[in-house]
């Protein structure tokens, strides 16, 4: 979700561990963040200058303003990432380029099923979710309602988050939905978390045990208050 001046991140997406380090990408306007989650900031710039490839989304609205943003399996061995905005979509190969741009509803057979709901655009925020028998499924916002999407099977759920089950029913009224993004970070005991963004706020849900931390980003840990400093000093119209 485009934020204002009290918003800190855009989009997110978990990028895979280093030598055992949490890292994540993050976005605001035109600029792009990789935290590794012990050792600080990697890299802090523009979104098309962040690797070679991403260098082909100059040209695209994508350059200068990501929705909401999924990172999804890998591709003979390469990297790759959805981005949103809008009505539109776009799957970067972190080594091949851009491979599809187009309507989110285009994406894929299955996404034809969000033609006609509030999902095919403006999407708040989005995660990917663990396979599920060998299919991806993706888990999207908007508002106060979610959907889960999988690749193959269609839309598994579609309804207000709290609703969506377990520990979610118990998020508090604050973060009962219009999140900046969301971001699926590793297991805890087996069970899923979920860092929900919302204004200079987060909320790390565990899927079984509930709330595990809720409070300003800045307070997060040492590598999220720098990022928080870095990315805070990102101009609103950048």
């Amino acid at each position: 979700m485009s934020g204002g001046a009290m918003t800190f991140v855009d989009a997110a997406v978990r990028l895979p561990d280093e030598g055992g380090s949490w890292r994540t990408l993050l976005f605001r306007r035109s600029r792009c963040l990789e935290l590794n989650w012990d050792a600080g900031i990697r890299y802090l710039g523009e979104i098309t200058e962040y690797r070679k490839q991403w260098r082909s989304l100059r040209r695209s609205s994508f350059a200068r303003d990501v929705g909401a943003a999924v990172q999804l399996a890998d591709e003979g061995g390469s990297w790759r990432t959805l981005l949103f905005q809008g009505d539109q979509c776009l799957v970067l190969n972190w080594d091949g380029g851009v491979r599809f741009h187009g309507k989110i509803i285009e994406l894929g057979v299955q996404w034809r099923e969000l033609q006609g709901t509030p999902f095919a655009q403006d999407l708040d925020a989005a995660v990917e979710l663990p396979d599920e028998g060998g299919s991806w499924s993706t888990m999207l916002f908007q508002g106060n309602r979610c959907l889960v999407l999988n690749w193959d099977t269609g839309i598994r759920y579609h309804g207000r988050i709290t609703d969506f089950g377990g520990q979610w029913k118990n998020l508090p009224p604050s973060f009962f939905g219009n999140y900046d993004e969301a971001l699926q970070i590793p297991d805890e005991g087996g069970s899923r978390r979920t860092l929900l963004f919302k204004g200079d706020e987060c909320l790390v849900l565990n899927w079984d045990a509930g709330i595990g931390y809720q409070g300003p980003v800045s307070e997060f840990g040492e590598a999220w208050r720098e990022a928080h400093r870095a990315l805070s000093r990102t101009p609103i119209f950048g």
